[in-house]
């Protein structure tokens, strides 16, 4: 599975999640960053600015959490990360 991150994030107001659009294996998907996640794992502030200020913050780590559960899923339509998503 070829996975690639494109820069272009987006907030998501009916989530409050942040979109993140990826390539698998030649196909454009987008894959969510959930609020909880990013509240619980890294301490995003309240606004939507401060959720995608965080993503670009721990970017390295949210795409190797979120190509770990693509590949364990082996789904290539995207998937939500969740806090629960992160070894710790």
């Amino acid at each position: 599975m070829r996975i690639s991150f494109l820069g272009a994030i987006a907030h998501d107001p009916k989530s409050d999640s942040v979109i993140i659009p990826v390539v698998i294996d030649n196909k454009l998907t987008k894959c969510n960053v959930t609020k909880e996640c990013l509240d619980n794992k890294f301490y995003a502030g309240p606004q939507p600015e401060d959720r995608l200020a965080t993503y670009r913050g721990h970017k390295i780590e949210i795409q190797i959490a979120l190509a770990h559960k693509l590949r364990a899923t082996g789904r290539r339509n995207g998937v939500t990360l969740l806090a629960a998503d992160f070894n710790d």
